[in-house]
């Protein structure tokens, strides 16, 4: 993903690359590719994504979880995401639609203003993992501290990025503690 951090700032390379709609759509052709993945090739993706602990990964239902990823987002959801990798520390602004005249338009300014976390009043939980290759425990604990509407935050020391939904013991480590806190 960090392939396209280069392009966050020139949107039309952006969407001529990876679509001008959604990025890495569902489709019928990728999902019989990903239903019938075996083994390394898919193990391989998925340690891109998650990293190389597979201690709490059922790997048996890997070709279930292909099937339905990736499920794609919106381009400009990624290159907004790149926008913020390449953001100085501490510093996460809004999308910078790549001109000053179009941010004037947008936000009355040349470019995009820097997020207000006081207004993020609604309570707060963050789940936070260990071994999560994608979001540091620092930056997991930086986000939580800027949340004005904090409630508390769960550390999984052996958790990676996607052992939140994939995770063998997530229905009781997480899951349950998803349902204690909506009761």
């Amino acid at each position: 993903m960090r392939k396209i951090v280069p392009y966050a700032n020139d949107i039309k390379t952006a969407s001529k690359l990876f679509g001008k709609g959604e990025f890495m759509p569902a489709s019928t052709s990728l999902a019989n590719i990903s239903r019938n993945c075996r083994h390394e090739p898919c193990d391989n993706v998925l340690e891109i994504i998650r990293g190389l602990d597979t201690e709490n990964t059922n790997s048996s239902r890997l070709p279930v979880y292909f099937s339905h990823n990736p499920a794609g987002t919106s381009t400009l959801n990624m290159v907004h995401w790149a926008q913020m990798v390449e953001s100085p520390e501490e510093v996460l602004k809004y999308f910078d639609f790549g001109h000053w005249s179009v941010n004037m338009k947008h936000y009355g300014q040349r470019s995009p203003p820097s997020l207000d976390f006081s207004k993020f009043t609604v309570p707060a939980y963050l789940f936070c993992g260990g071994k999560d290759k994608n979001v540091s425990l620092r930056n997991c604990l930086q986000l939580y501290s800027l949340l004005p509407g904090k409630k508390d935050v769960f550390y999984y020391d052996s958790y990676t990025h996607t052992d939140f939904i994939w995770g063998m013991d997530a229905a009781s480590r997480v899951y349950l503690k998803i349902l204690d806190i909506l009761n």
